[in-house]
Formats: structure tokens, sequence, C-alpha cells
């Protein structure tokens, strides 16, 4: 993941709901641009709010990815 195809997503006009996917299995929930702050000259770092005064500050080698979908969950088969 490059911190271009994040400001990417955050660019999609109409903005598209996403879910930032961690390594270690964690997911945060991205339903507006608001929800996320990256400085103009981050490479790597960026903030993820949870709520007004909660967020996560997070390291973009630890994203695995980003699932856009319509809100809803898939669930996952288990094993």
């Amino acid at each position: 993941m490059t911190i271009e195809k994040l400001r990417q997503a955050l660019a999609t006009q109409p903005f598209r709901p996403f879910t930032i996917l961690v390594a270690d299995g964690r997911e945060y929930h991205v339903p507006s641009r608001e929800f996320i702050t990256i400085a103009p000259k981050a490479e790597r770092t960026f903030v993820v709010a949870h709520g007004e005064e909660e967020y996560t500050i997070l390291d973009l080698l630890l994203v695995s990815g980003l699932e856009f979908g319509n809100g809803h969950r898939r669930r996952r088969k288990a094993s």
C-alpha cells in the first residue's frame, strides 16, 4: 500500500466509504473523508478518527489493503 493509493481513495468523486485492513486483523471503517488525516508531506503515516477525541495513528507498512463495498461486511467462511 502506498500513501498515493490512500490519497486516491480519499479523492474519489463521489466518495466511496471503505475499510482499511491491517495485517494483524484489525479493521478501520472510513465512512467519509473527514475520518482520515494525512499530512501534506507524509510518506507512511496517517490518522484515522473514531470519534471526537479518539483516533489511531497508522503506518502504511501495516496496511494490507482497502476494502470497498456497500457498507455491509461480508461473512468470511470458517475453515
